[in-house]
């Protein structure tokens, strides 16, 4: 039995009412014009199925717009698709449209109840369609952005070993997805496996967008195994890639090859790279990264200037501030900073930043060196168990 998940409140908050939405979907997948009070049931459902198609085609290229303005049709004419046969496809586009946006995970937890009634997925089993598969394939990155990870890939590798068409798109999405969560694993092989193949399809199909993507992800790997080099090469690729692609990615990008820099120990080369950024775009990432380096370079007064300087930033990220805390930390001597790190590394181990975790392991492992607890920087280096 059908169960009416989104109420007009609901609607109301996930419309976006920016969205310019000219478009009459009604004519065109129906070939005729025609007014609302004249579609039926029928026309919803057939509707509904050629919209799902170009609404994947535009996720797969990160066209959010168009994605956008699906999104605000269907749910403006939700009392006609609610009656459809196929009212299960006008759900999955609400979920995955949600799942990508990272909000209403309410709506997103009542949707996917619902779907996981009604299909009953046995991973034992293969028979999804590629609809279906959608709907795994986005419950499968709802689970990853929610650090759920060895849910997202038993779901992604059910996908993978038993998909029986060749969707391009869907398996270059899929092996995407998959990377993410190997690198949260730190299963930095396997994700390099999979940037390689998303790579390879992404070109198959000439999504540049989602190579491009793939290529950070790469890089982000390599860095996690130590590769420094080709780490900061992938990552200057990847400047070069977002100017071409009109993507307004350089603060971002210049923050990565900083952290990665940090990572080698060229503090003075970070700082060199920071500095290339904007003064009203720098976050509180970029501060911690400025703050770390001057402290190892022993200018300390530079270093608490940039923790008050990341403290009032207005772009931020929660692991930047647990860094500014850490490094105050340091800095002060804090008999309190190796108990923090020791946190902050547990906390660290549950999101995908997998090279900051093994940065925190060997920042952990030289302070208890340094303090003469030698047994627990044995026991964190691996030594013992």
């Amino acid at each position: 039995m059908k169960r009416f998940i989104l109420n007009n409140t609901i609607i109301n908050s996930i419309l976006n009412n920016d969205q310019n939405t000219n478009e009459n979907y009604f004519q065109t997948y129906l070939d005729k014009e025609i007014e609302l009070d004249e579609v039926t049931i029928v026309d919803a459902e057939i509707i509904l199925d050629k919209i799902f198609k170009d609404f994947y085609y535009y996720q797969s290229f990160f066209n959010s717009e168009k994605r956008a303005s699906i999104i605000n049709f269907l749910l403006k004419n939700k009392d006609l698709f609610e009656k459809a046969i196929n009212y299960d496809t006008f759900l999955i586009m609400i979920f995955i449209h949600l799942v990508t946006i990272k909000q209403y995970d309410h709506v997103v937890i009542e949707i996917d109840k619902y779907l996981d009634d009604l299909y009953k997925i046995d991973y034992q089993v293969y028979e999804p369609d590629l609809k279906t598969l959608s709907y795994i394939q986005y419950r499968a990155a709802f689970y990853h952005f929610n650090h759920q990870n060895e849910l997202a890939k038993k779901q992604l590798e059910y996908i993978i070993q038993g998909y029986p068409e060749r969707n391009i798109h869907f398996l270059a999405t899929t092996y995407f997805l998959l990377s993410l969560v190997y690198i949260a694993n730190g299963q930095l092989d396997q994700a390099i496996i999979s940037c390689k193949e998303t790579e390879k399809l992404s070109l198959e199909t000439s999504n540049y967008k989602r190579y491009f993507y793939s290529q950070m992800n790469l890089a982000r790997t390599m860095s996690a195994l130590g590769g420094f080099d080709e780490a900061i090469k992938l990552y200057r690729e990847c400047l070069d890639g977002a100017d071409n692609l009109h993507l307004d990615m350089k603060t971002v990008l210049l923050e990565y090859i900083a952290t990665v820099m940090m990572y080698n120990q060229d503090y003075q080369k970070a700082i060199d790279t920071l500095n290339k950024i904007n003064r009203e775009d720098i976050s509180n990432n970029s501060a911690y990264i400025y703050a770390f380096c001057f402290l190892q370079l022993n200018n300390k007064a530079k270093c608490f200037q940039w923790i008050e300087i990341g403290k009032t930033a207005s772009n931020t990220q929660p692991s930047a501030d647990r860094y500014l805390i850490l490094i105050e930390k340091i800095a002060r001597q804090d008999e309190q900073m190796i108990h923090y790190l020791k946190d902050f590394r547990e906390y660290e181990s549950t999101t995908e930043n997998y090279g900051s975790y093994q940065f925190l392991n060997k920042l952990l492992i030289h302070y208890l060196i340094e303090s003469e607890q030698y047994k627990e920087a044995c026991f964190y280096a691996g030594l013992l168990d």
